[in-house]
């Protein structure tokens, strides 16, 4: 059924959803070949928690939902399956179940261990998908946000914020979320 390649097993997606089925180790999906999801860092968790909360809070009467890593993403083409765990996602397309597949706004965390595959393979993917509006990558070891965001032309636009006293502004989703609320309870430096 499973043969393993470079510490990597290699499955078909069939056989993927069956290993994650009931499995306590989430795994992320690159076109057959499977990889546990790394720990996460205690930086990692309060920033999830942060962006997650205000989020919340700032959706609370509006059609779009705020989701945290449980949510499998699927990505299919027909050359090419893939699922991952984005870190937060907003989807606003009123899917209720366990895989989302029109996410309008991702954040991924960024980590050593994840770092190349959050700014390579995933954001070709996110920023291929129809619905993504907005992938946000968010240092956790220092005050940093890197937005990729689609213009009303369609074409992609990048911006950095390294300023613990601006905001995310997400008209897509109609809200604004301040830095120093997905920074909260964290001692990380500003960039120059």
């Amino acid at each position: 059924m499973t043969a393993l390649l470079n510490d990597e097993l290699y499955l078909t997606p069939e056989e993927y959803l069956e290993l994650e089925e009931g499995n306590e180790v989430r795994h992320e999906y690159s076109n057959g070949y499977v990889e546990a999801m790394a720990g996460s860092t205690w930086e990692h968790n309060i920033i999830v928690l942060n962006i997650l909360t205000e989020l919340t809070n700032r959706l609370a009467n509006k059609p779009c939902v705020p989701l945290g890593m449980d949510r499998r993403l699927r990505i299919r083409r027909p050359e090419s399956t893939f699922y991952y765990y984005p870190d937060v996602i907003v989807d606003c397309s009123g899917n209720k179940s366990l895989e989302a597949v029109d996410p309008t706004v991702i954040f991924e965390i960024l980590s050593p261990r994840t770092r190349r595959k959050d700014q390579g393979e995933k954001l070709l993917n996110y920023l291929n998908l129809a619905s993504t509006r907005v992938y946000v990558l968010v240092d956790q070891r220092r005050v940093h946000l890197t937005v990729h965001r689609r213009g009303a032309d369609g074409q992609w636009g990048l911006e950095a914020i390294t300023d613990l006293d601006a905001a995310l502004a997400l008209p897509e989703v109609g809200c604004t979320l301040p830095l120093r609320t997905i920074y909260a309870r964290l001692s990380l430096t500003e960039e120059p």
